[in-house]
């Protein structure tokens, strides 16, 4: 992949944030450097807020760095491979 990228001179990636709703549960996965947030409107009993729902996948972040390795994956010129 690598030797084909640097072939093709391609720099594209990957982001994908899915969010699913069931019976009072929020669940949500992220690929990439994508982010997902909720936002809740103000109510007579609420304030309006607004909800982090994923953090972005970054290979510069250590502990992220420290994953992809432990999968046996690498990072060059930071991108995951």
């Amino acid at each position: 992949v690598l030797d084909m990228q640097r072939e093709t001179g391609d720099k594209s990636g990957s982001c994908l944030i899915i969010t699913l709703y069931c019976q009072g549960f929020i669940c949500t996965a992220n690929v990439g450097d994508s982010m997902g947030y909720l936002y809740l409107p103000k109510t007579e009993n609420f304030p309006e807020k607004i909800i982090q729902l994923s953090q972005p996948h970054r290979a510069k972040v250590k502990s992220e760095s420290d994953r992809i390795e432990q999968f046996n994956g690498y990072i060059n010129n930071s991108r995951v491979f």
